[in-house]
């Protein structure tokens, strides 16, 4: 994924310590990339470059991540 696709309030799947999550992105961080939270786990990771994000998910699959 490049830099410029990533957008605040977006959520995406991302690979966090082995497994695949979804990450809701919060802000931009003022070091470089942006502070996402953890939807499976509800803490806040920084996301440090764009290529760690794979690829956006969809509102409907989020809602059935949330139920």
């Amino acid at each position: 994924m490049l830099k410029k696709e990533v957008r605040i309030g977006g959520v995406y799947r991302a690979q966090v310590s082995n497994r695949m999550v979804d990450l809701l992105i919060v802000s931009e961080c003022p070091l470089g990339g942006w502070y996402a939270d953890n939807l499976l786990t509800h803490k806040r990771i920084r996301v440090k470059s764009a290529q760690r994000l794979r690829f956006e998910v969809q509102p409907k699959t989020l809602a059935e991540i949330l139920t």
